[in-house]
């Protein structure tokens, strides 16, 4: 193994938080982003609607994307806040109605040369919800980005409450948070094939009235570089549709 230190690039903090109505907390997740010099800030249970205006949740340098719950039930809903300095594509095409769920494509012009893109997933799994219809979504999602981009670096940030991962742990992505992030339980999880390129998450207290606390994803400073390895991902030929095996 070899270390990696490099000063032109960097790879983006990351925060994750519920904050159960983004509308009237955006000053301090404002607050929190500045702070903590986030670069993408992923928000689970946003509970906006078609009457809230984009223009109304917007955080000065950063671009604003939501995907709000599509049946017109009260809650749900994801936002992602990205800082300018990051160009990012929204992957709109991944995006179902059924799926709570913003997919996103950022790349700087300067990358290290083992991370071409870094593909973001920002997940909302309502409790109670089944699994195995987000499971199918994350992974296909997944597929689509690293067929297209093989040097990725897939991030998929969220609250999946009681989502049966391990298909997508199988994948292979690695699950980081291992901190409680709502009372005693983790239910805000981060699964990323960079895990050595990131420090442990930490949790620092929730914004507002909110019972999640937030969850800090920040990049090494020094790499640990591991040998080339190359995954192939197939479904196993099996009665569960959700098996993957890794060759």
């Amino acid at each position: 193994m070899s270390r990696s230190t490099n000063n032109r690039w960097h790879l983006p903090s990351i925060y994750l938080t519920n904050v159960r109505s983004l509308r009237y907390k955006v000053d301090e997740l404002t607050a929190v982003l500045e702070t903590n010099n986030i670069e993408i800030g992923c928000i689970t249970e946003s509970w906006l609607d078609e009457n809230i205006a984009t223009d109304s949740i917007d955080i000065t340098n950063y671009t604003c994307y939501r995907h709000d719950r599509a049946d017109g039930r009260r809650g749900g809903g994801v936002v992602c806040y990205i800082n300018n300095q990051w160009p990012c594509t929204r992957l709109q095409s991944l995006e179902t109605p059924e799926s709570e769920s913003v997919w996103l494509l950022l790349r700087r012009p300067v990358m290290p040369r083992q991370v071409s893109h870094i593909a973001i997933g920002a997940i909302y799994h309502p409790p109670g919800a089944p699994s195995g219809a987000m499971v199918h979504h994350i992974i296909s999602a997944v597929d689509t980005i690293i067929s297209q981009h093989p040097h990725a670096g897939v991030v998929i940030v969220g609250d999946f409450n009681t989502l049966d991962d391990r298909s997508i742990r199988s994948y292979p992505l690695k699950q980081v948070v291992h901190v409680p992030t709502r009372g005693h339980a983790t239910l805000d999880k981060i699964y990323t094939n960079i895990e050595n390129w990131y420090k442990v998450p930490h949790t620092i207290p929730s914004i507002a009235s909110a019972d999640h606390y937030g969850v800090l994803l920040l990049p090494q400073t020094e790499v640990t570089l591991e040998p080339n390895r190359q995954f192939i991902t197939t479904r196993c030929i099996s009665s569960n549709s959700q098996s993957f095996c890794r060759l």
